[in-house]
């Protein structure tokens, strides 16, 4: 059990290290996201509210 906890632990930790199971080219990937910000979070709680983006927003891919 202790050796569990100790795995988890250190993956937990190590988990913002790790690459991206993600490319930037992927389709999935939002490219507005890549560059500055997503549109679909700009106009929040607004008229011109476009929803939640359905694209990854992944800040690795961003480096």
């Amino acid at each position: 059990m202790t050796h569990n906890y100790a795995r988890n632990l250190v993956s937990e930790l190590m988990a913002p290290f790790e690459p991206s199971k993600h490319k930037f080219w992927d389709k999935e990937v939002c490219k507005h996201y890549l560059v500055k910000f997503c549109p679909n979070t700009l106009f929040t709680n607004t008229k011109s509210d476009l929803g939640t983006c359905d694209m990854i927003h992944d800040d690795k891919l961003r480096e």
